[in-house]
């Protein structure tokens, strides 16, 4: 990984990564019929004010009453990812 996305000189016999033998029992079949729904059971109102609560400010005036409804979903389904303070990252 390069965070800074800077030129990185590597010298001759560098170890890149590392590589380890597993198991069969660390492999696993992802099941898409098993995942959880994308959509909410929470109403319109409740989600903006969850996210309103988070610091997190909808303005989608422009919008549609529809794809503002999309948006506050996809926000909220997503509210887990946003946060005001590092320290909870």
């Amino acid at each position: 990984m390069n965070p800074t996305n800077a030129p990185a000189l590597l010298t001759k016999n560098t170890a890149l990564a590392t590589l380890s033998p597993i198991t069969d029992k660390h492999v696993f079949t992802y099941d898409k019929t098993r995942s959880t729904p994308t959509s909410t059971t929470v109403d319109y109102d409740t989600q903006l004010k969850t996210l309103t609560d988070l610091g997190i400010t909808v303005d989608a005036t422009d919008y549609t009453r529809s794809q503002k409804q999309k948006l506050v979903s996809l926000l909220y389904s997503n509210r887990d990812l946003f946060t005001s303070d590092i320290c909870q990252l």
